[in-house]
């Protein structure tokens, strides 16, 4: 049969492009090109959004390049929402390993998706399953989906929906077969209960934990059993979890003396959890993290009064975390004071030399090795517990006896947290020299300074007031800053002025008190 007017127009210009320099390109470096084509952010729910599917659209050429195995990574991702893209996916994918995302609207509610998605989830290794669905309304086809063994998952990403924070779904225990992937690194979750799946955070290669409001473990047996089986974890994120069940709000553990630093966590850069502080602390205190980690602990129980045993233990179990540290005599620096949301947080940083991490390198991560040796190491390390006053200035004075008595650099935020007395506070620091003050703190500070004496008298040390993003044209503001050095000249003492909102004339008179440093700015930045 005579080939029709289309398919002679198509051989026609197929056969005038293959004159163009382009079409002259080998099939394999075609190929190479149309490999870098990954899928973008989208493409499970928008196909047509694959680069691949566009160049394959481009013309025959292209089309046969774009299906050749070099290429069979670029069609990875399996969009479950079409039936036709998914079998045209999975095809052309040949042997690679995929990615399949599940959202509320892409449900795998078809028998049909579910029974041919099926043989190919040992392949899966990058799986995301966002659930907007009450707990008893996920479709039963998603479940049978998860029973299925899938060997291959690196990362693991599972949100659901609650109607309460405190209502978390439970994870089957058979779930992937009652097997954690062998080689899942990442995984991430929002309303979970994993104690009903314990062997999810056993996993033995997993580096990077991030779980929103979930529950993790039955008992400190299961902690401690799930902590071992993750050697080589990294990051460490729990955010308003309850971390034990047994240990939840109701009961106060004593010091895990038995158990304490006995769990390995060599890998480990960053430990940040928001819970119930006793089960926060008791998780911290069976861990030995490394010196060079940064560490976040926070307490989300705001009826709980934080009382003078949390403080010392508290206090205790950071010493002997940064013991390393301070018997090296490794100054903190940038303290922090202040609140941030509902809770009064105490933040401050350290510079670890590379000499410091050499003469540890048999408990620090593997990268210490390489570390570039010009740059000291900067970690950070902050506590956050919503307190009354009283409590705040036990817990400060804590810290300050074990972290803070050679620290030179300070900045208190008073706005929304006011303790009885700041001047108090900032004495206890006897090798402060700069000291950055927000308005609020300002507004606190200097009528007790002026009460008292003067900024030279008060605070003898002090080599530098930093005031950084204030409106120094309040009258009030000015009235304090000038009677706090006012009684004596604070030749010695440097102000350091930057994006403020100030006048020229305003730094004239304070360069006729003390040395100014201004930045010019006068208006302050927004």
């Amino acid at each position: 049969m005579a080939p029709s007017l289309a398919e002679r127009v198509a051989n026609k210009r197929f056969e005038s492009n293959e004159m163009l320099p382009v079409f002259q390109l080998p099939n394999e470096l075609l190929g190479m090109v149309a490999a870098h084509l990954m899928p973008i952010a989208g493409s499970a729910l928008n196909p047509r959004t694959y680069p691949i599917i566009a160049l394959s659209h481009a013309c025959r050429r292209w089309r046969d390049a774009t299906i050749t195995p070099i290429c069979s990574s670029c069609w990875s991702t399996i969009p479950l929402s079409n039936l036709f893209w998914m079998n045209i996916c999975l095809e052309r994918s040949r042997n690679s390993p995929i990615s399949v995302s599940i959202s509320s609207a892409e449900m795998p509610s078809s028998e049909a998706i579910v029974t041919r998605l099926s043989p190919y989830m040992g392949r899966v290794d990058a799986l995301f399953v966002s659930s907007r669905f009450y707990p008893d309304s996920i479709p039963e086809s998603l479940w049978s989906l998860l029973m299925l063994n899938a060997p291959s998952i690196e990362s693991l990403t599972f949100e659901f929906n609650t109607a309460t924070e405190e209502e978390h779904v439970d994870l089957p225990s058979n779930i992937f077969a009652g097997q954690a992937p062998r080689p899942l690194e990442y995984l991430e979750s929002l309303f979970c209960n994993f104690s009903p799946a314990p062997h999810f955070l056993r996993a033995p290669n997993l580096t990077m934990l991030k779980l929103d409001q979930c529950t993790l473990w039955e008992t400190m047996d299961d902690m401690c059993a799930s902590l071992r089986a993750m050697p080589l974890l990294e990051v460490f994120y729990a955010y308003r979890c309850t971390l034990i069940e047994d240990i939840e709000n109701d009961y106060i553990p004593p010091p895990a003396q038995d158990f304490a630093r006995s769990i390995p966590m060599i890998h480990l850069n960053s430990f940040v959890v928001e819970s119930w502080l006793y089960s926060a602390m008791t998780l911290f205190e069976a861990l030995a993290i490394p010196f060079t980690a940064d560490i976040k602990l926070k307490n989300d129980q705001h009826d709980f009064i934080v009382g003078d045993a949390a403080c010392t233990r508290l206090a205790a179990l950071l010493k002997a975390h940064l013991s390393s540290l301070l018997s090296a005599k490794t100054i903190a620096t940038d303290l922090f004071i202040g609140a941030r949301g509902d809770d009064t947080t105490v933040s401050w940083n350290y510079a670890i030399s590379a000499e410091l991490m050499r003469d540890h390198s048999n408990h620090l991560p593997d990268w210490v090795s390489s570390y570039d040796e010009s740059t000291p190491l900067s970690i950070t390390i902050e506590v956050g517990i919503d307190m009354p006053d009283a409590d705040t200035d036990r817990l400060f004075g804590i810290l300050v006896d074990a972290f803070f008595s050679n620290t030179t650099s300070m900045y208190l935020l008073a706005l929304d947290w006011r303790p009885r007395l700041l001047l108090p506070f900032v004495q206890r620091l006897p090798e402060l020299q700069s000291l950055r003050l927000d308005r609020a703190s300002l507004a606190f500070l200097l009528p007790e300074i002026c009460s008292e004496g003067s900024l030279p008298t008060q605070l003898p040390g002090l080599r530098e007031l930093r005031l950084q993003d204030l409106d120094l044209t309040e009258d009030v503001i000015l009235t304090l800053l000038f009677a706090s050095l006012r009684m004596m000249s604070a030749k010695g003492l440097r102000i350091s002025i930057k994006d403020c909102a100030v006048t020229a004339g305003t730094v004239e008179k304070l360069r006729l008190l003390s040395d100014v440093e201004w930045d010019g700015v006068t208006k302050k930045r927004s």
